[in-house]
């Protein structure tokens, strides 16, 4: 089984991956439990150039190439090509093996956030990025993806302080990703598993072990 979170910033994605890690393993299965972009060592790398706030990596890289000490930010495209090329090493590397193995696979992230933060939130063609996030993935698609939805004026005030490149982006910026994953989860019902994701965690845990233990049944 593979299941995927999904969620702006702030969202507590990662505390309840942990969780339903730990419920599924006290039932006898096997848990990868991954995050994107990362899982691979391109994963990290990538990871390292994505959520850098002030673009330092790509500053080094430049200052190389070139006299200018002017910051560098990735456009929009290649910040979409970054992010599937760390997803089709991790696909072929961590998550079909493991999914072939009998793992339960639970992934913090994967195609649903480009097509909510590059197509919807960056203003990429929505058509382009799903075929492109096809081809990174093998047409591998997750069982069950579970949608914790905060409005990014909550969010963003859990995160404070992180600073991550992601979070630094505007509100207007975020308010278009939650739109995006609203967009998606409404075209896909049956995969996916929407929580108000400002609700109290032992709920929410709750409530998601009760929806994915009907599938491990």
């Amino acid at each position: 089984m593979f299941i995927t979170f999904e969620g702006g910033e702030g969202a507590g994605k990662s505390s309840q991956v942990n969780l339903l890690g730990e419920s599924i393993k006290k039932k006898g299965y096997d848990v990868k439990l991954l995050h994107e972009p990362g899982g691979t060592p391109l994963g990290e790398m990538v990871y390292s150039w994505i959520s850098d706030p002030d673009s330092r990596v790509l500053k080094r890289l430049y200052s190389r190439w070139s006299s200018s000490e002017e910051a560098t930010d990735l456009d929009g495209l290649a910040e979409l090509f970054l992010f599937e090329s760390a997803r089709a090493q991790l696909v072929n590397q961590v998550i079909k093996p493991s999914l072939e193995q009998g793992l339960v696979v639970i992934c913090d992230r994967f195609s649903d956030s480009t097509l909510a933060y590059q197509g919807y939130g960056r203003g990429l063609e929505i058509d382009q990025v799903q075929k492109i996030n096809d081809i990174a993935t093998g047409g591998l698609k997750p069982n069950l993806t579970i949608l914790l939805d905060v409005p990014p004026t909550i969010g963003l005030k859990r995160t404070r302080g992180k600073n991550h490149r992601m979070e630094n982006e505007g509100l207007l910026f975020h308010d278009k990703v939650r739109q995006g994953y609203r967009t998606i989860s409404s075209e896909e019902p049956e995969r996916f598993f929407v929580l108000d994701g400002t609700k109290n965690m032992n709920y929410i845990q709750s409530a998601i072990w009760e929806r994915v233990s009907m599938d491990l049944n």
